[in-house]
């Protein structure tokens, strides 16, 4: 069986505000090789299908789920290439400039989360240059392909 979910991101934990008091707010990834058939299918059916494999992970979300939204990315969510990948150690360690990078494609993570961790890195740079090097956020931001 084709993997049918890449992730499911418990939004609600990431922030208690994402969905109303006693409720949940759960989103499921759909694995790359069962995009091409679901962007064709009708929400109902694209939400039936992830919440099904999502039962693994997440024993009752089908019986508790009251509403659903279906968001497809056509032609986005971009993947790295191997080259990219292999070139991806070189730009980090590249010396530091007046202008830096920020992106979530720095950080290989098509979602705020990466540009946010992106343009904490490129202030950090930024600063070391100016001699002020702090932490970018609570922790140091590191490369996640390198420290994996």
């Amino acid at each position: 069986e084709e993997q049918t979910l890449a992730g499911v991101v418990v939004d609600h934990a990431k922030d208690p505000g994402r969905a109303p008091a006693g409720r949940g707010l759960i989103t499921l990834v759909a694995g790359p090789r069962r995009v091409p058939e679901l962007l064709d299918a009708t929400s109902d059916e694209a939400a039936d299908l992830l919440v099904q494999a999502a039962e693994r992970y997440v024993p009752g979300i089908g019986g508790a789920r009251r509403h659903h939204f279906t968001h497809t990315f056509r032609h986005g969510l971009p993947e790295a290439t191997p080259q990219a990948l292999g070139e991806r150690a070189g730009f980090l360690a590249r010396p530091v400039r007046a202008v830096e990078y920020a992106g979530d494609w720095v950080m290989l993570r098509p979602a705020s989360e990466g540009a946010v961790r992106a343009g904490a890195l490129a202030a950090s740079r930024v600063l070391s240059r100016l001699g002020r090097h702090r932490p970018a956020g609570p922790d140091r931001v590191e490369d996640p392909v390198a420290t994996a």
